[in-house]
């Protein structure tokens, strides 16, 4: 299939080692054209080698990679982003992790000191969103209708209800399909939102919470039960077209 992945991962995710060759392997016999790609490394604090693994993905992917910036409270205090910014890698996307770092929602300095990254780099705000009270969707919704000149993707869609108020209500806020079951996929589909849609798979990070999957298996099978069940052209936006429109 001809389809972009706007959630994959490289690097160290607890005993995880996601290395750059194996993403690209793997998006090689998935058939993904593009891919946005942050490293879990960053969750270590590991600069150095959040920027190794970045420039060995793109060395080996080149134009079908795109870097995401994931972003930090601790690299912020230690004056640190200036290294990545000058890392001669052309960032496509910032992310932020508030479940892991509830200071990008719970406190105001920080929703700003992320935004103004996007910002700066003219880049979409990637966001994880959860069922903790802090990574709600709903956190976001101030900043989302407070900054419409940048695009925020909720990742995840969690909670559901609150993902699709801001979908609805919003034209600068997307979502994405990762760990999202079939069913919560389609009620977005089904609400008329499918333009506002991205295909996610979070790979490989499934790897580490059900190790006997067969990761190809299951990412072909959550594909082409997708496509089964909602119309031709709105498949065609969640796999290609969006992604597309958004990172031109």
């Amino acid at each position: 299939m001809n389809i972009c992945d706007s959630h994959l991962h490289v690097g160290q995710f607890y005993h995880l080692n996601i290395l750059p060759k194996e993403i690209i392997g793997f998006a090689n016999n998935l058939g993904i054209q593009r891919m946005l790609v942050s490293s879990t490394s960053t969750c270590e604090e590991d600069y150095d080698r959040v920027l190794c693994e970045m420039k060995e993905l793109l060395a080996l992917g080149e134009s079908r990679v795109l870097p995401a910036l994931w972003v930090t409270p601790l690299m912020i205090a230690r004056d640190m982003t200036q290294r990545f910014l000058d890392s001669g890698i052309h960032w496509r996307c910032v992310k932020i992790h508030p479940q892991i770092h509830p200071y990008w929602t719970e406190d105001d300095e920080g929703m700003d000191d992320a935004i103004l990254f996007s910002r700066m780099l003219h880049v979409p705000l990637l966001v994880h969103t959860g069922e903790e009270p802090q990574c709600n969707a709903g956190k976001m919704e101030q900043a989302i209708r407070s900054n419409p000149d940048v695009n925020f993707i909720l990742a995840h869609s969690r909670p559901l209800d609150q993902t699709l108020r801001l979908l609805a209500d919003n034209e600068n806020a997307y979502a994405d399909t990762a760990f999202c079951p079939l069913n919560d996929m389609m009620k977005i589909v089904k609400a008329g939102l499918s333009r506002k849609l991205l295909w996610g798979s979070d790979c490989m990070i499934p790897q580490y919470y059900y190790p006997d999957m067969n990761i190809h298996e299951a990412y072909i099978s959550k594909l082409t039960s997708l496509k089964a069940a909602i119309a031709e052209s709105d498949f065609s936006k969640i796999t290609l077209e969006n992604f597309n429109r958004l990172f031109k």
